[in-house]
């Protein structure tokens, strides 16, 4: 009777052994999955991060750099340099924008990431000619539109660079992220016998008028 007890009592301890072994092991298996499952979600955490860093640093570098200084010109030629469209001059032009429309202070801009520009979403609401349309853009400065105070008339080439290859914006060749009611703009660019370059979203070109009045939209360099 002894020798069967002693048998029990052995075969309950090696039982009971085991079963602290298989539940050590389970617990193992548990942390072993829990380090995965937090492996696994720092990896993706980690590769998230390192994607909208190399995206946002990709949105910080524009495509082209444009000229922002306003000169003298005899002609549009510089527009095809950047495969800008225009409806008379450059026909297969396709130039691809990176448009984002942010709302600061309260005030609608549009951001071009494949230029560096930011743009005012709509401009003025009333035609201006050459002369007031600049003391426009200094009243715009003053107030600090959006936040800055350095709003100018766009160069001829900036102001292309808004040009769509087909009507998008109704029947104009603009995005319709802009304001419509802009069908023309002047650029701060002078004509060399007077006059002054403009480009128009309801004809898809680019040129130069010596009278007039047209809409303004500004423009600022983001760098």
């Amino acid at each position: 009777m002894l020798q069967q007890r002693s048998r029990w009592v052995v075969f309950v301890q090696t039982l009971t052994i085991r079963t602290m072994n298989l539940q050590l092991s389970a617990h193992k298996l548990k942390a072993r999955a829990t380090i995965l499952l937090t492996i696994s979600f720092l990896t993706a955490l980690l590769t998230s991060l390192i994607c909208s860093t190399a995206s946002a640093e990709k949105k910080g570098e524009p495509q082209v750099k444009l000229r922002s200084t306003c000169g003298n010109f005899a002609d549009d030629s510089m527009v095809k340099k950047y495969n800008f469209y225009d409806k008379f001059d450059n026909m297969t032009g396709d130039f691809a924008n990176d448009y984002e429309l942010k709302i600061i202070s309260g005030e609608s801009v549009v951001i071009d990431h494949a230029t560096g520009l930011m743009w005012h979403q709509s401009g003025s609401n009333q035609c201006l000619n050459w002369e007031d349309s600049k003391k426009w853009v200094s009243d715009l400065d003053i107030k600090g539109y959006a936040g800055y105070k350095d709003w100018r008339l766009p160069t001829m080439e900036e102001a292309a660079s808004l040009l769509e290859s087909k009507q998008m914006n109704g029947d104009l060749f603009i995005d319709p992220i802009f304001d419509k009611k802009q069908i023309w703009i002047w650029t701060g660019d002078s004509y060399v016998s007077g006059g002054a370059w403009l480009v128009h979203y309801g004809c898809g070109c680019v040129f130069w008028r010596s009278i007039g009045s047209r809409y303004v939209r500004p423009v600022r360099s983001l760098n």
